[in-house]
């Protein structure tokens, strides 16, 4: 039996594609669509989490057929329902930035997203959606590998001055590969082939997507900058900012900034803190 602190969790949303197919098995058939009359070519998937243990559950397993955001607004109130039903606190919806994923967090949210609403089958409760930040730091590196300007360049305000125009290259980043990678110590080691040059399906993984995002390809940067009087600052600065934020929101125990010598990697505690301070400047950098 879990305590009551233990059923306060999260709701994780997402949705896996299948062959279409009928299985008789248990005396029902199973494959068919609950939104059509027609076989399921994804299966939309709900998980929960607690946040004061390591419990994890599926709770529903549902076959779709082209899921739209009013389906998964149905689903999603069901198994709120019958989560509440089994007395669980529900504190957030987490997802994936896909685009039906995003319509039903709108559609919930009256119109408007928001970061929060009041909880459909707790009221009195507070329901908060958020982001999958794992698939917003692929998504960051897919754009930019997806870029086809020459060196595959991209242009963003600086952080301290929105007047101020930097440039990232990718370039940069293949060049010091392409001069490091038959040297035994390495000023970047995280860089590889793999890293650098990823199929797609080595793009679903995010420690290649993470390698891009590291101290140490900043410090080669600016040794490049510094000693070599290259330009390379403007994609420093990019990497430095997507990596402090990934410090914030990827602290998954209380000592990791004491360990690490970091303090963007402290839990937040308090408003004033420094990783709030940042987050709160990082929102302006991105919607300057």
């Amino acid at each position: 039996m879990l305590s009551p602190h233990e059923k306060l969790i999260c709701l994780l949303i997402d949705e896996i594609y299948v062959n279409p197919g009928l299985n008789y098995k248990g005396g029902k058939l199973l494959g068919k669509a609950e939104n059509a009359n027609q076989q399921a070519n994804t299966i939309q998937a709900f998980m929960i989490a607690s946040l004061f243990s390591k419990y994890k559950e599926i709770v529903a397993l549902v076959p779709m057929k082209n899921q739209t955001a009013d389906d998964l607004y149905c689903q999603t109130l069901k198994v709120l329902q019958m989560l509440n039903d089994c007395k669980y606190n529900v504190l957030c919806l987490i997802s994936d930035n896909n685009r039906i994923n995003r319509n039903m967090f709108t559609q919930m949210c009256q119109g408007n997203l928001v970061n929060s609403i009041s909880n459909p089958v707790q009221h009195e409760n507070k329901l908060f959606f958020l982001f999958d930040t794992v698939h917003l730091i692929k998504s960051v590196r897919n754009n930019w590998f997806n870029e086809k300007t020459l060196g595959q360049v991209l242009c963003f305000p600086s952080p301290d001055n929105s007047s101020k125009i930097y440039l990232t290259k990718l370039q940069d980043l293949k060049d010091i590969y392409e001069t490091e990678k038959s040297n035994l110590i390495k000023k970047a080691p995280k860089l590889s082939q793999k890293v650098l040059y990823p199929t797609s399906f080595e793009k679903q993984n995010v420690l290649l997507a993470l390698n891009i995002f590291q101290e140490s390809n900043s410090a080669a940067l600016a040794h490049e900058a510094g000693e070599k009087g290259k330009d390379t600052m403007g994609t420093k600065e990019f990497i430095d900012q997507f990596l402090k934020w990934w410090n914030i929101v990827n602290v998954k125990y209380s000592e990791k900034g004491k360990r690490l010598k970091n303090p963007f990697c402290d839990p937040i505690r308090s408003k004033d803190q420094m990783s709030m301070v940042f987050l709160n400047k990082f929102y302006d950098w991105l919607v300057s």
